[in-house]
């Protein structure tokens, strides 16, 4: 079973540069993702190979999408915010949870503060940390 899920997330920081580094990896993830995609679309099997690569959602990002980075008023931090999709099972690379392409994010770029929320067939909510918290 599917869960179409919605997210708009706001990503914070006290450094330009630093949110500008999480911007540029999440850019060259999603060229590595597309590489990927072309490799096994010429390959002809996609369920195999995300069946054999159990580090999937290191290369993929969900195309998110994002506006410039701002300053937060009267504060010295950063903020940029970002919306994706994603269809979020056991079989697909999720945005949220153990598996989910945030906790990948903040392995990554751990003093970064992810905030939001999400939408999707079971309900609504925000996030913490990298997990769907129902409301």
């Amino acid at each position: 079973m599917s869960n179409d899920t919605t997210y708009k997330l706001t990503f914070t920081h006290k450094s330009k540069i630093y949110l500008n580094k999480v911007l540029d990896y999440l850019d060259d993830k999603e060229f590595h993702f597309k590489e990927v995609c072309k490799e096994m679309n010429e390959a002809g099997d996609w369920s195999k190979f995300w069946r054999e690569n159990p580090d999937r959602a290191k290369i993929s990002t969900w195309g998110f999408t994002y506006g410039r980075i701002k300053k937060v008023n009267k504060r010295k931090q950063y903020f940029v915010r970002l919306t994706t999709y994603a269809n979020e099972n056991i079989n697909n690379i999720a945005v949220s949870g153990e598996e989910g392409e945030l906790v990948f994010l903040l392995e990554k770029f751990p003093t970064l503060k992810i905030s939001g929320s999400f939408n999707d067939d079971y309900g609504a909510g925000k996030i913490d940390g990298y997990f769907k918290v129902y409301v």
